[in-house]
């Protein structure tokens, strides 16, 4: 029996979760996914290879999208983008947003910077850095959002949700049972400052959540 392609599973998990793709939306993911293939060759973007795993990573992408105000486009910086899960994902999803994808592999930045210009999203800028502290951030980046992706290190998105973020800023990092609970015992070691507003379990796979941090004063 032939497999399903990419774009087919895609929809069918984002139907399972109660949510609508839009139909272009769709077609960037495809194409992203073709990208992403293709330099796996050279460059280890991800060890995911196959439609169905692949696709789970795009339904998280729209649950994140999802969880983000609707109100006002925004400003999003995603760390560790890596291969653009979930980063160039919500670029996708959220062309009104300006996003800036924090990688510090000189060649995954290359692919994402190539990406963006394939998929047609001007608004994606890239930065090469190896982020320690809020500081390091470019001048004129004040985040709405921050996400980031299971790559350690969430101290550093609560640092910089709390040194750099908008007043109502917030941050959504994906990880799986033992990340939560560090994220979980990072928040509460602040003093206050930041509150854990939701724990989602992902859908698409075991022992994956999404945990939505805010600012204290945030609603």
């Amino acid at each position: 029996m032939k497999r399903a392609g990419i774009g087919t599973v895609i929809q069918g998990r984002v139907r399972r979760l109660g949510l609508t793709l839009d139909p272009g939306a769709l077609a960037k993911m495809e194409q992203h996914f073709d990208l992403v293939m293709r330099w796996n060759r050279a460059v280890d973007l991800t060890a995911v290879r196959q439609a169905e795993a692949a696709a789970d990573f795009y339904a998280e992408a729209v649950e994140i999208s999802d969880l983000m105000p609707e109100a006002r486009p925004g400003a999003l910086v995603d760390l560790g983008s890596g291969g653009g899960f979930p980063g160039l994902v919500l670029a996708i999803l959220r062309p009104a947003w300006r996003v800036l994808l924090v990688e510090r592999g000189a060649r995954k930045s290359v692919f994402l910077q190539e990406a963006a210009r394939k998929l047609g999203l001007p608004h994606v800028s890239v930065l090469e850095r190896n982020l320690r502290r809020p500081e390091d951030l470019p001048a004129g980046w004040t985040p709405d959002l921050l996400t980031m992706k299971a790559v350690g290190r969430f101290s550093l998105a609560l640092d910089l949700l709390e040194g750099r973020g908008s007043p109502a800023a917030g941050a959504v990092l994906l990880a799986g049972e033992a990340g939560a609970a560090e994220v979980e015992a990072e928040v509460s070691g602040r003093g206050g400052r930041l509150r854990l507003a939701e724990r989602r379990r992902l859908a698409g796979r075991s022992q994956a959540y999404a945990l939505v941090v805010r600012r204290a004063a945030a609603p």
